[in-house]
Formats: C-alpha cells, structure tokens, sequence
C-alpha cells in the first residue's frame, strides 16, 4: 500500500499484500457481474416502452428526448447537462431502447468487476472481493433500480465512481482525472469521488503539495462542467420554451429555479423540518439494505480510519438530500465506501470465529437471492433481512469449528 502508508492501515490490522487481479480473475468477477446483472431484473421487469408507466412524464423521457435530439438542444436542468449518456445511446447507432438498455447492463456488469478489482487493491483476498461484488447486487436502489429505469444515468455513473476510487487507490491520477472529466457529462455525483485523491492518500492532516495534486485532477472536470452550463442554459423557468417541449417530456415539478440557494431554502428546509425515525431509516436500512448497514459495525476499530478517510465522499452524497427531490436512489452513490466498511465486518467475523472466509460467501449470496425474488422495487422487507443475517450468524456461532473450517483440528 504504497500509495497510502496510512497510519494504520486502511482495511485490517494485519500486513496487507495487496494483488493486482489477474485478466483470469477479472474475467471470472466480470462473468458473475453480467449474470447477476441479468437476474436481477426477472421479477421486477424494466421501464420498457411497452410498460405502462412509461408514458409517465418522469426522468427517462428527457434522457430519451436529449437522445433523439442534437446535444445541447435540451434545456431543463439538471438533465441538459448530461449529454455523455444520450449521446453514446445515439452514437451506437441503433434502436435507443437498445442503446441505453446496453450502456446500463454492461455499466452495472463492469461495476461489479471494478469492485472486485478495488477490494483486490486494497488487499482483500479473492473471496473477500467476491463477497464485495455480492454485496452490491444486493441493493435494490443500486443495480436493481438502474436496471429497471436503464434510461438513467445511474448505472453508468456508478462505473465512473468506482473506477475513479479504484485510480486513487492504485495511484492512476491520469485515470482518475479522465474518469471525472468523463464523468462530469454522465451525471455530477461521480465528483464526489473528487477529495478522495486526498483524503485516501494522506499521511498527515494537511498536505499542501497532495492538495494541489487533487485540485489539478479535478480541474479538466471542473472546467468541462462549467463549459457544459455556459453552452446550455438552463431554461426552466422559460414558459415559451416549455411550449415547445412535448408534455410528455416535461411534468409541473419541473417548472421551478435550479439554483443551489432556492434548492436548499424550499427542499433543504422542508427535509431538515420533516427529518424523524423513519427518515433515518429510509437514509440508512431503506437504501443499503440490513446487511450493509450491520457489517460495519462488527469491525469498528478496523473501520475508525477508513470511515474518516472516506467521509468527504459520504457527506457529499448524502448532501444530495438538501437539494434533491430523490433520496435511496440518490444516496446508495455512496456504496463503495459502504461496500469496504462491510467487507472490513466480514473479514473481522471470520477472524472471530477462526474460519475460513468462504464459509461467510453464502451470506451476501444469501441477501442477492433476496433481492432477485423481491419484486417490488426497494430494499426487501426488513425483518426479512434481519432474519437471514441474525440466522446465518446463529448458525456460525453454533456449529463447532472443525465443521466450518476442515482440515484445521
């Protein structure tokens, strides 16, 4: 771990011998990733132009519009900004159905890949960034969702941040740069990944000349976006350019100021007014699910230093519920960090009973079961999930050792 020398160490206590995987590997992580990714939308179906909410003037209908058009002809922000994902659908040249359904399954097979890759870097064993890439398609805000409304952004941006995270790890910052500036056209949130460049990386509190690294890699990213927003204005409040949209492009909820301050004084009040219980839940349990959310806290002096190293990258996801009218769909962005912290768990679970961490593979496995079955949208029921994680625990702590690790007396 070149690249950190953190004092201590990111993921465990014990010496890290972090692998580049091989081609061999990744093929295999990329070959699971593709036929989760093709599971999962069994039971829950995808927004189809033959199903019938998809007349509905939500967010694919401006993303398909953008698609049909040159780029730069849309005008409703945010969305006019994000011309990476329309102009690929066009750009493949066949049936935008297709195309964007394409960008979105081979998006969400390469994330699984990339996080096994990450795991990988971060000197998790080969089951350990398994377990990694399970745990992400037990989300059902997070592929599952991508997949289903496959005209989003999501599933493309959620490559974009972890490949991103995997270049500061891996000390690729031409990568990393390029990944942002590309990103920064698919959808705003792969910047977040931005400060990790220095807080991942850092040895002491303040590190004046890896600041000026970060703050270089994020400046093609940062230029391209202002770019974007002097050569597409937004046009939001332009009644005679609403008139010229289709109404099924466009709903009431968008006719309002896409500016930060009036964002955060209408919706930002409204979220911190109305904030209770349940609330927290939707931002915790509801978007990662009891699995993701339990881990971590079995490993929480491992956790303590890669909890803070990522924080800049939490707090900015979760910002997003200031001024954005979505919330688990928006939040789950932060699921590489959540991802590590939960692996960290599991590793510390397997360390404690003296297993191999095999024997705990089948529980994430067990939580992408569920998410296949579940066919509503959204996280499975809760009890459900506290069931199968408080069961398959009770049966680690009851069987005897020599059963959940042969060979080792």
């Amino acid at each position: 771990m070149a690249a950190f020398a953190p004092p201590p160490p990111l993921t465990t206590p014990r010496p890290l011998r972090p692998a580049a995987p091989s081609i061999a590997e990744l093929g295999l992580a990329f070959a699971a990733s593709a036929g989760a990714t093709a599971l999962l939308p069994l039971r829950t179906g995808v927004l189809s132009t033959a199903h019938p909410l998809f007349p509905n003037p939500w967010d694919h209908q401006k993303y398909l519009h953008m698609a049909a058009h040159q780029p730069g002809d849309f005008h409703i922000a945010p969305f006019c900004w994000r011309i990476g994902g329309p102009w690929l659908a066009r750009a493949l040249s066949v049936d935008l159905q297709v195309s964007f359904f394409l960008i979105t399954f081979v998006s969400i097979a390469l994330t699984g890949a990339a996080l096994y890759a990450l795991a990988r870097a971060l000197g998790f064993s080969r089951v350990m960034g398994a377990a990694g890439t399970a745990m992400f398609f037990s989300l059902a805000w997070g592929p599952k969702f991508a997949l289903w409304d496959f005209w989003l952004p999501d599933g493309a941006s959620f490559l974009l941040a972890t490949v991103a995270i995997f270049a500061v790890v891996t000390s690729r910052d031409l990568l990393f740069a390029a990944v942002l500036t590309l990103g920064v056209t698919v959808k705003e949130s792969v910047l977040f990944t931005g400060p990790l460049l220095y807080s991942l990386r850092a040895t002491k509190p303040i590190d004046v000349r890896l600041a000026a690294r970060c703050l270089v890699c994020m400046l093609p990213a940062a230029l391209v976006g202002l770019s974007l927003r002097l050569a597409i204005p937004q046009r939001n409040m332009d009644r005679a350019y609403w008139s010229s949209i289709p109404a099924t492009v466009v709903n009431p909820s968008d006719f309002a100021p896409y500016d930060l301050a009036w964002l955060l004084a209408t919706l930002g009040r409204q979220r911190a007014q109305t904030f209770s219980v349940d609330v927290l839940g939707a931002f915790t349990f509801g978007t990662y699910g009891v699995l993701l959310i339990a881990l971590p806290f079995f490993a929480l002096a491992r956790n303590a230093s890669l909890f803070a190293r990522f924080l800049p990258f939490l707090a900015l996801v979760y910002a997003q519920v200031l001024f954005a009218s979505n919330t688990e769909r928006l939040l789950v962005a932060g699921f590489p960090a959540v991802i590590l912290l939960s692996l960290n768990g599991l590793d510390r679970i397997a360390s404690f009973r003296d297993v191999e961490p095999v024997a705990l593979l089948p529980l994430p496995l067990a939580f992408v079961a569920l998410n296949v079955l579940h066919a509503p949208l959204g996280q499975p029921p809760t009890a459900i999930q506290w069931l199968v994680l408080v069961g398959y625990l009770a049966v680690l702590v009851c069987l005897p050792r020599r059963a959940l690790a042969p060979g080792r007396g």
